[in-house]
């Protein structure tokens, strides 16, 4: 049972991935922070990719500082907040859309590790 919900999960992710492109433009890796948030953020942005990466227990946030102009940072920073509250909640993978941007998000809970995408649905 356990390897058809991951089969199943593979090819909601397939499906979804093929229809936006196959390339986030938003990545957030999320590993070992705590309730209260993260030691080290790492933000980058490349090109047309944008990475931040949240490490070790902390009191920080994890969200974007910067993000490029056409991008609704309040609407980028509630999908992650999305994400993280399905996660925190037991929901340990999923997608949502808000506007014109969808949420995907993936989380190991044997590591204690979250992988959160973000799509422009144009």
């Amino acid at each position: 049972m356990r390897k058809l919900k991951i089969l199943l999960l593979i090819a909601a992710f397939g499906i979804l991935f093929s229809s936006h492109g196959g390339t986030p433009i938003i990545t957030i890796s999320i590993s070992g922070c705590g309730k209260k948030g993260c030691r080290d953020l790492n933000e980058t942005h490349s090109n047309d990719v944008h990475t931040l990466k949240c490490e070790g227990k902390g009191y920080t946030k994890c969200e974007f500082q910067y993000l490029p102009g056409f991008f609704n940072k309040s609407i980028i920073n509630s999908l992650i907040d999305h994400a993280q509250i399905n996660i925190e909640n037991g929901v340990y993978s999923g997608s949502f859309g808000l506007n014109n941007y969808i949420v995907v998000w993936n989380h190991d809970s044997s590591i204690q590790n979250s992988i959160i995408e973000i799509f422009i649905n144009e």
